[in-house]
């Protein structure tokens, strides 16, 4: 999970709302609600109601590698606010409650498979996101399964702030990536499968 790099400074909206998608904030564990091939035109544009205010996080799978999509965020007055490479498939951004944001994919997938899947989850959001039984050593391990490889999964850690955890995490496909946020949405740590990291809990 990489790093969002900003890359514009422009305030101007590229694509008028009423021409945009309507689309629902993504679930944890669920296909991602937005797919679409990347067309010929400047841009594909949906439009997502955020919830609470807070951090939510985006995630993008490309059906090919092998093209560079470009994510955007507008808010209801047209300012952008966030914008990204979106080949890392993962990234955060600040949002704030009750509001209609626009996201608009753009870059050329040229002769390349163009199909993409596009969601936008509220980190704090509980849909879909069970509580972890136990932390402590000797329990059994939080699992879960993935239907098509395009979800986020989620499970809420419930220890008091200061703890300190061991996160080991197996995959029995090609890889999983993990990533712990705190309670206000914020990233303490991020690791892949087969690889261990010890942090404190927020």
């Amino acid at each position: 999970m990489k790093a969002s790099l900003s890359l514009k400074t422009t305030t101007d909206s590229a694509v008028a709302a009423d021409t945009c998608q309507a689309a629902s904030l993504a679930q944890w564990g669920a296909t991602l609600p937005i797919s679409a091939d990347r067309g010929t035109t400047a841009s594909e544009c949906y439009l997502v109601t955020t919830d609470a205010f807070g951090m939510y996080a985006w995630r993008f799978v490309q059906q090919s590698p092998n093209w560079n999509p470009y994510l955007a965020v507008y808010d209801a007055t047209g300012t952008q606010v966030y914008n990204t490479y979106a080949w890392s498939g993962f990234g955060t951004v600040q949002l704030t409650a009750g509001q209609q944001y626009r996201l608009e994919v753009s870059g050329s997938a040229g002769s390349n498979p163009a199909g993409y899947r596009l969601g936008l989850f509220e980190i704090a959001g509980s849909s879909g996101c069970a509580t972890a039984t136990s932390t402590a050593f000797g329990t059994v391990p939080i699992s879960g399964t993935f239907a098509d490889g395009t979800e986020l999964g989620c499970r809420e850690l419930t220890d008091p702030a200061g703890s300190l955890l061991r996160m080991d995490t197996q995959s029995t496909g090609s890889y999983v990536s993990a990533t712990v946020f705190d309670a206000k949405g914020t990233s303490v740590c991020t690791w892949y499968a087969y690889s261990a990291r010890r942090t404190t809990a927020a």
